[in-house]
């Protein structure tokens, strides 16, 4: 929260006392509700190492660090989501459905990416993933069919699209 300081050096920059006082608490709910979620954080322009698909919990969503992805795990295997949203561009959070949501305007997306309530009227992209040297490896480059899952047992072929 701003100080007294803070907000003298505001109104010396021409900004009224009252404008200031009116946007406080704007700003304050703003962050609480998760308006600026995904800020600062983007899609990678190139393929990135997670980890153990082990870290991983089963049906939960899991932000790729630094990045806008969200890593799925299902019994199928593994599949990364764009956290992006496809309306303007803003960052999504999980929604306590399990699903996401963007902050910013409003868009709510099943937990497959497909879009439940605009105004986005696209659903969230899907990424390719591979596994290397036991490592989950996403390729934002690739986008590849929603609901493409790469199985984490051994198999001979990379991705597969199981639905």
């Amino acid at each position: 929260m701003a100080n007294e300081r803070d907000l003298e050096a505001l109104l010396n920059t021409g900004v009224s006392r009252r404008k200031v006082l009116v946007s406080l608490p704007v700003l304050a709910v703003g962050a609480s509700v998760g308006l600026t979620t995904g800020c600062g954080a983007s899609i990678p322009s190139s393929s990135v190492v997670y980890g153990s698909p082990d870290e991983l919990a089963v049906g939960t969503p899991q932000r790729l660090p630094g990045y806008d992805v969200f890593l799925l795990r299902t019994d199928q295997g593994v599949g990364a989501i764009s956290g992006r949203c496809t309306h303007m561009g803003c960052g999504v959070g999980i929604a306590p459905s399990g699903g996401f949501h963007c902050g910013c305007h409003g868009s709510n997306f099943a937990a497959d990416g497909t879009v439940t309530g605009g105004p986005a009227q696209r659903d969230l992209t899907w990424f390719a993933v591979r596994i290397e040297d036991g490592n989950i490896v996403v390729d934002p480059t690739q986008e590849v069919a929603k609901d493409t899952f790469t199985p984490l047992a051994p198999s001979s072929g990379g991705e597969v699209a199981i639905r």
